[in-house]
């Protein structure tokens, strides 16, 4: 019923948009920093922090052209 992932992110290379779906998701920051979009809210990520909401609100990470980011999502249908 979970789904674990590990995403790797670059800023350079990375188009944010917004996506949603069915179900909760968490995500925690293992490395680098980014910012993390849940609906209209904004967080600042640092490796350790997390976030937990209904997936189905639009989300997503944002990153400047220099950040870079490697994180943990686990999402349940």
């Amino acid at each position: 019923m979970m789904q674990p992932v590990i995403v790797s992110v670059e800023g350079r290379n990375y188009r944010f948009r917004l996506r949603d779906h069915s179900g909760e998701q968490f995500v925690y920051l293992l490395e680098g920093e980014m910012t993390y979009v849940i609906g209209q809210q904004v967080y600042h990520l640092q490796p350790g922090d997390t976030v937990y909401f209904d997936a189905k609100v639009p989300h997503g990470p944002k990153l400047e052209k220099q950040q870079q980011a490697k994180y943990l999502a686990i999402f349940s249908q």
